[in-house]
């Protein structure tokens, strides 16, 4: 029975909260401000270089971790990863 319950909310995209739709539709959220991410409107964050680990987020949240340093600063690589990988 739970099957045919998980089914109808996939297909109707109908969901008990976020955190429900997310675990059934990973990376459909921007990692930095929650909001439904569009196909057009993602990006590619690494948030780390070494190991390498990239998060998606929306294209405004992007401009903002690279261009503000309070915003979102556990999505942003440690100085020296940046250092090493620019380097």
């Amino acid at each position: 029975m739970a099957s045919i319950v998980d089914a109808n909310f996939k297909s109707n995209k109908n969901y008990c909260s976020k955190e429900c739709e997310r675990e059934v539709l990973p990376q459909r959220f921007c990692e930095a401000c929650d909001e439904r991410l569009e196909r057009n409107n993602t990006m590619g964050h690494h948030v780390s270089y070494f190991p390498e680990e990239v998060v998606t987020v929306c294209r405004s949240c992007h401009n903002r971790i690279h261009m503000d340093d309070s915003f979102c600063p556990e999505l942003t690589p440690p100085r020296e990863e940046i250092d090493r990988f620019s380097g």
